[in-house]
This record gives structure tokens, C-alpha cells and sequence, in this order.
């Protein structure tokens, strides 16, 4: 195949599914740690906006639920302020619409890499299994 071959055909219009893309580009998920107070903002939905000449973005990890907020600044999908409130994940989905890409959120709950700092009041740690706490020894 020539480069010229490959470049239209990297470039050209795909169906993945149900889902009509505007070329064959995938945009990886990238976790920014933007999301102040764990909700999408105006700076995400202008990232996500830029990068709309993909195919196809994946969003960055998004947790479903307070228990799965692991470490700061990730976005949520599980509070009013998040979904309705704002509505930011529905600005992010029509700022990329608009440009002619798909979106697809990440669903993400980091388990056991969670710390109970960054963890809202109320929320567990939760992990497959029991966590343990096994100090690190120096020495």
C-alpha cells in the first residue's frame, strides 16, 4: 500500500458499528485532572472542542460513582452538578458533534489506587478484594 493510499484511507470516512465517523483517527483517553470539584468545566469542554478532528475521542477516566474517585480533579458522572446542573457533559458532546467527531466516555473507578483524602465525605474505598495495608520497610 502507498503512502498516498494509506493517507486517503486514514482520512476517509468509517462505521464503527451503528456510529459514522468522520475518518479512521482515534483519540486515546488522557487523563487531565481538570475537573475541579470532580465536575467538567469550560477548559475540557474547549480541549475536547480542539481535538474534534478525530474520528472518534475517548474521554479521559470518568468515575460513575463517589466511591470512584481515586485522586483529584477527575470528572464524575454521578452528581447533579456534573450531568444536569452544568450540563458540561453535554456541552463537551455538542462542542465535539458540532466539529463532526464521536465522543465516548470512559468509565473509570481507580479501586485500589484510591486514597481516602481525595475521597468525598461519605464515600469507601472499594476494591475487588479487602485492601491491606502493608507498610514499606526500609532498610
Amino acid at each position: 500500500m502507498s503512502n498516498s493510499t494509506a493517507r486517503k484511507q486514514l482520512f476517509s470516512p468509517y462505521k464503527l458499528g451503528s456510529y459514522p465517523l468522520q475518518n479512521h483517527l482515534v483519540m486515546s483517553p488522557m487523563t487531565r485532572n481538570r475537573a475541579i470539584g470532580n465536575v467538567p468545566n469550560d477548559l475540557m469542554v474547549k480541549y475536547y472542542a480542539q481535538r474534534a478532528t478525530a474520528g472518534l475521542i475517548v474521554t479521559e477516566g470518568t468515575s460513575p460513582s463517589e466511591n470512584g474517585l481515586g485522586y483529584s480533579r477527575i470528572p464524575g458522572v454521578f452528581s447533579a452538578a456534573q450531568v444536569a446542573g452544568g450540563r458540561f457533559w453535554a456541552r463537551v458532546t455538542k462542542a465535539v458533534h458540532a466539529k463532526g467527531a464521536t465522543i465516548f466516555i470512559q468509565l473509570m473507578h481507580t479501586r485500589r489506587i484510591a486514597h481516602p483524602l481525595n475521597l468525598p465525605q461519605g464515600a469507601h474505598m472499594l476494591a475487588p478484594q479487602p485492601l491491606l495495608h502493608i507498610p514499606m520497610h526500609r532498610g
